[in-house]
């Protein structure tokens, strides 16, 4: 996936860079490298952001993002 294919794929998923990373662990400051192509974009990328287009995915991931993320606040 090239930089502009990422960037593509979030305007096409309605994501930010930051809600993206948020969902997906990711570090923004990675993120923020692959689509400067300065590292190279994970071959898992392609495939969550595709999987991010089925009907009810999205919700879905935010919602367990979230329970992580509470999960992990409350130690």
């Amino acid at each position: 996936m090239t930089p502009e294919q990422f960037s593509a794929a979030l305007n096409q998923n309605k994501l930010t860079l930051r809600e993206f990373c948020r969902l997906t662990g990711t570090g923004v400051k990675t993120a923020e490298r692959w689509l400067a192509d300065e590292k190279d974009i994970p071959n898992w990328v392609p495939v969550t952001l595709a999987l991010f287009t089925l009907p009810g995915a999205l919700p879905m991931a935010s919602a367990v993002a979230q329970k992580f993320a509470k999960e992990e606040s409350n130690g």
